[in-house]
């Protein structure tokens, strides 16, 4: 291919561009015959097909920590309230409802009273809010602290609760487990959640790694 800018302006004063071929009717070189397209179409949706489980386990897995992460929130915050409006919060727990509530008892008087209607802050439906997460645990697994796990909320009292004080410690110490449904169902611990509450007021979240593991809770 050759550029003939100055010989021709010599001569006509104009530019002659270079030529490009052109791709001849029904030319090999260009485009994709039917059988490429339909392997093509074959390989993606064998990946599809691969993929969609994965991503369904993963989205109960972000179920299941979102789940725990939130409870650990709003316990941290109802001590943080506590704290700064010199007044205690209590959280309860509805096991069978998969839900807890938070109240600002700010007159004092849960422990004689209970609750009233005025002090509640909000309720949280676990089950609503995380679909198919809710309180519960494989039978046999241990707990944060090793020994064996016997109630999802182990919180005394009727119903059972935390009360955080004004000076950030818990009236309490407890833990609370959650599990997908479906492995509750299939008896599969590794997607195990948990949150604990000691007296001093500290708030921890807990993954299960597994019985092998030196440290199953971490």
């Amino acid at each position: 291919m050759k550029y003939s800018y100055q010989s021709s302006m010599k001569n006509t004063g104009k530019i002659i561009l270079p030529e490009f071929p052109l791709a001849k009717a029904g030319s090999s070189n260009f485009g994709f015959t039917l059988i490429e397209v339909m392997i093509v179409v074959a390989i993606m949706g064998v990946m599809a097909a691969i993929s969609t489980p994965s991503i369904f386990s993963l989205l109960d897995t972000i179920r299941v920590s979102g789940a725990a992460r939130n409870l650990a929130s709003e316990m941290m915050l109802a001590k943080f309230r506590a704290i700064s409006e010199n007044n205690n919060y209590v959280i309860t727990f509805d096991v069978a409802g998969n839900s807890f509530n938070v109240y600002d008892d700010n007159d004092g008087d849960y422990a004689t009273v209970g609750a009233e209607a005025n002090e509640l802050v909000k309720t949280v439906n676990i089950s609503s809010d995380y679909p198919n997460v809710i309180y519960g645990y494989v039978s046999g697994t241990r707990s944060t602290t090793g020994v064996l796990i016997t109630e999802s909320v182990t919180f005394s009292s009727t119903p059972k609760r935390v009360i955080f004080k004004s000076d950030g410690t818990a009236s309490t110490a407890g833990s609370v487990y959650l599990i997908l449904s479906k492995d509750l169902t299939a008896g599969k611990t590794g997607r195990m959640r948990a949150v604990t509450v000691i007296t001093t007021g500290r708030i921890k979240f807990w993954r299960y790694y597994g019985a092998p593991s030196s440290k199953p809770w971490q």
